[in-house]
């Protein structure tokens, strides 16, 4: 009986979704703003946020779909899990940057890092394979690592979405006189909403790697994706 890898495929949708809409921006911009002096800071972060998650969600897809050695497996989604770090760390860069005021960037980000860090050296620390679980006809991997390293991990995107939203929604709320910066703000913080449910739902409620709830993160996440598209100034 021929096992599918429900969870892998929906992943790999959503990463090759997100690594299109990184490129959109990027030709987008670099098609409208063609002086070389012009400020692109804005649109170069929202595309290093979507090829963070395009590489998150990829790795993420590589179970039982371009390998079923559990050894690469076990690599591949722990890198992918290490994405989650720099995506928080690039949209905590976005929300600083955007009201000027880097130093907090700085250290926001320096806090993600070091979670980062404590997350990798965690892995290596107990070094266990993620099992393989079959729910006929489906099949999917989960991590056999203490929980508390999901959950530090959900923790940890939960800390650089909510900066995010709250940032972007209180700036949405403050210039709803104007209606064109009122919508990309809310667009903006509502996008990331969808991905923060993404997040807490495969990190903190799914630490098991439930089927159900871990197709539903995949996708809150490109809805989210979707969703935030519309408020990007590209």
């Amino acid at each position: 009986m021929i096992m599918i890898p429900i969870i892998a495929i929906s992943n790999l949708i959503n990463g090759v979704i997100a690594g299109m809409l990184a490129g959109r921006i990027f030709l987008h911009h670099r098609k409208t703003h063609t002086d070389e002096h012009e400020t692109t800071i804005g649109a170069h972060y929202f595309v290093a946020l979507y090829s963070s998650l395009a590489a998150m969600w990829l790795l993420y897809a590589v179970p039982g779909i371009f390998v079923s050695n559990i050894t690469t497996i076990t690599f591949s989604q722990i890198v992918g899990n290490v994405f989650v770090y720099i995506t928080s760390i690039i949209a905590v860069q976005i929300v600083f940057v955007s009201i000027n005021k880097k130093f907090l960037g700085i250290i926001a980000s320096t806090i993600i890092l070091i979670f980062g860090l404590v997350y990798i050296f965690g892995e290596r620390l107990y070094a266990l394979q993620y099992i393989e679980v079959v729910s006929s006809p489906y099949v999917y991997w989960h991590p056999n690592s203490p929980p508390w390293l999901a959950i530090m991990t959900g923790v940890t995107a939960m800390f650089g979405t909510l900066i995010f939203i709250a940032t972007f929604f209180a700036y949405g709320l403050y210039a709803r006189g104007n209606s064109a910066v009122f919508s990309r703000a809310i667009h903006l913080a509502g996008g990331m909403t969808f991905l923060l449910s993404a997040s807490t739902l495969y990190f903190i409620f799914s630490n098991s790697g439930g089927l159900v709830t871990t197709t539903l993160a995949s996708l809150f996440g490109i809805i989210g994706l979707l969703v935030m598209l519309r408020g990007i100034q590209y």
